[in-house]
């Protein structure tokens, strides 16, 4: 039993789990712009704070050879570890760069980048891992996969996509994540529920990202793993088993999260407090 609760834990727990560290102000008074005018350009660009967050906005001009436009903090104190950036935002439609700060690796018109691609209008959410960042000085590549977190000193997004156009990119929420570790079965629970609490964790911010098939997958996961391990009442058992036929049955993967959600709260209401480990 313990050999079979340890697997399920730590495969949620792989799946891409993550919790938020730090938060980044959005506040102007903390925030630049630098545009393309410092080289001979004529972008333009402004910082606003707005009820949704901070918005930078302006027009991207390829005119004496400029084309960029970048907001971003002054000096940063993130912490010594984490794993990556997540950002909400509200797009555009355009593809921004999300740039950091090397306090290890100082780069004239760079830093380390990562592309996003935004939604005209939507908001949307973005992770981004330290690993996969690319050090990037007048366009060309220095180095991968070597930013750390004690090296983040500063971020920005930067607009440079070579279209001569309006921007308007709003800022909801920055802030740093760490990856979740596997979770040990609580004293005070059984390890049904602890199988059942971590796919609930992992799962919910899936589907509000609209990764409906991963949370649900999630969910059936977890579902079928506490069904397989025998400690439930016969009637509990029989009725779960049936909503989770009916749940693998549905087309629809947003249906399909739902229903396994609702057996699992049932599964956590009128399970026992203990099992066998």
């Amino acid at each position: 039993m313990k050999l079979l609760v340890s697997a399920v834990l730590l495969f949620l727990a792989n799946s891409s789990a993550f919790s938020a560290n730090q938060a980044v102000a959005l506040n102007k008074s903390q925030w630049r712009v630098v545009l393309d005018g410092v080289m001979g350009g004529l972008s333009s660009g402004n910082l606003a704070e707005t009820k949704n967050g901070l918005r930078f906005t302006g027009d991207l001009s390829l005119k004496n050879n400029g084309g960029f436009a970048w907001a971003r903090t002054r000096s940063l104190n993130l912490g010594q570890t984490f794993d990556g950036f997540e950002i909400e935002v509200v797009g555009d439609g355009r593809k921004w760069d999300l740039m950091i700060d090397s306090s290890r690796r100082r780069m004239m018109a760079g830093g380390y980048r990562m592309q996003f691609q935004t939604t005209k209008g939507a908001r949307t959410k973005h992770r981004f891992p330290l690993s996969k960042f690319e050090a990037v000085s007048f366009g060309q590549v220095l180095a991968r996969g070597d930013l750390r977190a004690t090296d983040c000193a500063g971020l920005g997004v930067l607009i440079g996509d070579k279209i001569e156009a309006g921007f308007d990119l709003t800022l909801v929420k920055v802030n740093t994540y760490t990856e979740s570790s596997p979770q040990s079965v609580p004293r005070n629970g059984s390890a049904e529920q602890a199988i059942l609490l971590q796919a609930v964790e992992m799962g919910f911010p899936k589907f509000n990202d609209g990764d409906h098939s991963g949370c649900a997958d999630l969910y059936e996961l977890a579902v079928s793993s506490v069904l397989m391990m025998g400690n439930l009442p016969e009637e509990l058992r029989t009725k779960s088993r049936k909503d989770f036929r009916a749940a693998m049955a549905m087309t629809s993967d947003e249906d399909r999260a739902w229903a396994h959600r609702r057996n699992i709260d049932r599964l956590m209401e009128q399970l026992p407090n203990s099992s066998s480990q």
